[in-house]
Parts: C-alpha cells; sequence; structure tokens
C-alpha cells in the first residue's frame, strides 16, 4: 500500500519528459520518463547488478550489451569504460532502441555502437515478438517484426565483459559466443528466465571451463577459472 502512494505523484510526469536519474550508479544521468518503468531514475531498478556489472569494468574495456532495452547498462558502462572503451549495444525492439540513442546523446556517449538486430546463435533472419511491454518482447515464431539475427563471435572488437538479457533466448547468444568465451574470456553476466534456460547456460560456461555464481534466483555470474 505505501510503494502505491509513493508511485502515485510519478503518475503525473508526462512521459517523454528528461529527468534526472536520483540515486544508484547512474545518479544524475539524463532519463526520459517512460522509456522504463520509475524505479529506473528513482535508481532502484536493478540496483545491485548495475553495480556489479559496472564495477567488473575498467577504462578501455569492450562492453557487449545484449538485450540494451533503453540504455540503463550502457549508462553505466559508459561511466567505467570511459572515452578509450567500446559499447556493443544489441536492441531488436524499434521503440526501445529509439530511447537507447536518445539517451546516448542525452548523456553525450560517444563510445558506443548499436545494433539493431537479435543476437542468437546463427546468422540470419527471425521473427521477434514485442511482448506486453518493453522488457519482455523475444524472439518467437509468431513474432510481428521481421529482424536480423547475429553471432556475438561475429562482433569485433570481442567483449571484456557481455551482458546477456533476451527474455529465453540467452542459451542461443551463449552458443553463438563460444569462440570469444575460449578465446577472450570475458566475464559474463546472463539473467535467465525458466529452469531449462538456466541449466543449459551453466552447462555451457561450465563446458568453456567457466565458474558460475548465482547473484540471485534468476542472474547469474560467469567468470574463467
Amino acid at each position: 500500500m505505501v510503494g502505491k502512494v509513493i508511485r502515485l505523484p510519478l503518475r503525473l510526469i508526462p512521459p517523454g519528459s528528461i529527468v534526472r536519474i536520483l540515486s544508484g550508479p547512474l545518479r544524475g544521468c539524463r532519463w526520459i520518463v517512460g522509456a522504463g518503468v520509475h524505479e529506473v531514475w528513482i535508481g532502484t531498478y536493478e540496483r545491485a547488478k548495475v553495480s556489479r556489472v559496472q564495477a567488473s569494468l575498467r577504462a578501455g574495456d569492450v562492453f557487449y550489451d545484449v538485450g540494451a532495452h533503453a540504455g540503463i547498462y550502457s549508462l553505466a558502462a559508459a561511466r567505467a569504460v570511459g572515452d578509450t572503451g567500446t559499447i556493443v549495444a544489441i536492441e531488436p525492439n524499434p521503440i526501445n532502441a529509439a530511447h537507447f540513442v536518445r539517451h546516448m546523446e542525452l548523456n553525450r556517449v560517444k563510445s558506443v555502437r548499436l545494433l539493431s538486430v537479435a543476437a542468437s546463435d546463427t546468422v540470419g533472419s527471425a521473427t521477434f515478438g514485442r511482448g506486453p511491454n518493453s522488457y519482455e518482447g523475444r524472439l518467437q515464431p509468431q513474432g510481428q517484426l521481421a529482424v536480423e539475427t547475429i553471432r556475438l563471435d561475429d562482433i569485433q572488437p570481442a567483449a571484456t565483459v557481455i551482458k546477456i538479457d533476451v527474455e529465453g533466448h540467452e542459451a542461443n547468444v551463449l552458443r553463438g559466443a563460444e569462440h570469444i568465451l575460449d578465446r577472450n574470456r570475458p566475464k559474463v553476466f546472463v539473467a535467465t528466465h525458466d529452469p531449462q534456460s538456466r541449466a543449459q547456460c551453466v552447462q555451457i560456461l561450465e563446458a568453456h571451463d567457466y565458474q558460475v555464481r548465482w547473484l540471485d534466483a534468476n542472474d547469474l555470474f560467469a567468470f574463467p577459472y
């Protein structure tokens, strides 16, 4: 009940308004109201994980933001990698992608490249379902949007840190990154969405000599031995 009362005034802020993120690792960044849930610009959305991803990066690193949404993780990464680093963001939803571009402009992030495609284990095409909200879009046979698919193995430069959040397709993304896992040994953050996906992701990562630790029930952090 208290949470609902606190959120009531937030509904009065018109979508499209530009605000400053109030707290957390992105405090002070400019954000578009309506590009995500209110918790993003309050600074509480996935705060612990955003902080963990940011802390794993250093100046000059290469960050892959797979399932970038409107850019919260890329903004966090930009503060860590600086102008000498590189951010490669992958986001097939055109509405999210438009918000992403605007957020990078508003915050003067120069070291970022957006790919409006879907990451998978094959190169080709697929259909993307937008889902009930901007967070739950995913590749699916009955999707409304035709998209290109790419493998992370085919992107340059190779990643130092990878974050994956793709609503159930995460094992496929890892299968398309096996050369990176073997050669470049990046740290990997994965949001899993069902027991089968969790098991598959762990199996793939352990097969490439990664240790897997769970940040919570669904989010894993993997690092090479």
